[in-house]
């Protein structure tokens, strides 16, 4: 394309734009290259006529060069001069020829600027892939994992392929059928009064080969609904009741905001991380002996590390809301326990470990083993990007 236009200055193919109506934006005016690259959009009829003044131009340089030359009439003694070529002497192949105009798709060029169409439609793009609609996530009747909307599939419960697969094998009192079939409730949706489900591509997948999805609710995935006694417990609550413990935990924390602030001064809010790693089942079996719930909380330093970044004196009103052992939620946990689970059965309460527990406060054996790092530069190290800089 840019040879196309070599002859012409900018000044004229402006001026031949501007005869053919055509508006040429301001900053593709700053250089030849960019005014170049704004033609090239341009509809076939503009591209034409700035071709055929360029021809034109050539034309009329080599009728000018013709009718320029100087003759000699004898008066004076000829003067050699340097004959320079002209357009006639050049050879067929070495004259200049203004190469055909190609079509817009050869002529793009490399980092060209877009034209506003196509800046348009690239907006329309992202404003559709990162709507609310496209972002979207529902639950799987199958496995009842949470999972993007455009990664699923809502067809009605009737054609699901394979639905016998769906079918617990070993049926439970607490389960609910959705048409002869266990799924999770959220996901099953009244459409047109037809019960449709959403369907995540892994099940589907297997489903489609006739198989049963690995973590389908039907293949002994099901654990019914969480009652309230258990759900609201934090997490040393939870270790207190558990028979077993397979996994210790690290917490991170800072407070929100600024580290290098004094946290005293701060308002209440942390956030931060926690790790788990594996531990020794020979220690944990002797952690463990007995039959009696709870565990006391001397045990907890064993299985909870807390590390707060950040300087100044930790309050301990920051930990309660993560580490809070209240006793008669820990009571109530182990009473529905003892009576809805059959592992539980055989252990008995002991009054007397319960009673030393905090009646609704942090123990003090994790406020001994919480340690305090000054050096709010690890967050930073922390959050930084795994790209290297140097």
């Amino acid at each position: 394309m840019s040879d196309s236009f070599k002859p012409l200055t900018v000044a004229e193919i402006l001026q031949e734009c501007q005869k053919q109506g055509y508006y040429v934006r301001y900053h593709s005016r700053r250089s030849r290259t960019l005014l170049v690259a704004d033609i090239s959009t341009a509809p076939e009829s503009v591209r034409n006529a700035i071709h055929q003044s360029a021809v034109q131009k050539i034309a009329t340089s080599r009728t000018s060069n013709q009718t320029g030359k100087r003759k000699y009439t004898g008066e004076e003694p000829p003067v050699r001069h340097v004959r320079h070529k002209t357009a006639d002497d050049v050879e067929p192949e070495e004259a200049e020829v203004i190469p055909p105009l190609l079509p817009i798709t050869q002529t793009r060029l490399f980092m060209a600027l877009p034209s506003t169409v196509e800046v348009e439609d690239c907006l329309r793009s992202f404003i559709k892939a990162s709507s609310n609609t496209a972002l979207k996530h529902v639950v799987c009747g199958a496995c009842a994992r949470e999972k993007p909307i455009n990664e699923t599939e809502f067809i009605p419960i009737a054609d699901i392929p394979s639905r016998n697969q769906l079918v617990p094998e070993h049926p439970h009192i607490a389960h609910v059928l959705t048409d002869g079939v266990l799924l999770e409730t959220i996901g099953v949706k009244n459409k047109d009064s037809v019960l449709h489900a959403h369907f995540c591509s892994d099940c589907m997948r297997d489903l489609k080969r006739n198989q049963l999805p690995t973590f389908a609710l039907a293949n002994r995935m099901w654990i019914g609904v969480v009652p309230d006694v258990l759900a609201c417990l934090t997490i040393p609550e939870q270790l207190l009741i558990s028979p077993l413990y397979t996994r210790c935990f690290v917490f991170k924390l800072h407070p929100k905001g600024w580290c290098d602030d004094d946290v005293s001064s701060m308002q209440r809010g942390m956030r931060g991380n926690v790790t788990s790693f594996p531990m020794n089942m020979d220690d944990i079996i002797d952690m463990v002996h007995g039959d009696k719930m709870p565990r006391p909380t001397s045990i907890l330093p064993s299985i909870i590390a807390v590390t707060f970044i950040g300087r100044g004196r930790l309050p301990s009103a920051w930990l309660k809301s993560t580490f809070r052992v209240r006793r008669h939620a820990v009571l109530s946990a182990l009473e529905w326990l003892a009576e809805n689970n059959r592992y539980f059965r055989s252990y008995t309460i002991d009054h007397e470990i319960l009673n030393s527990l905090p009646e609704d406060d942090v123990p003090i054996e994790i406020l001994a083993a919480t340690r305090q790092e000054t050096d709010t530069a690890i967050i930073d190290l922390e959050s930084a990007s795994y790209v290297p800089t140097g």
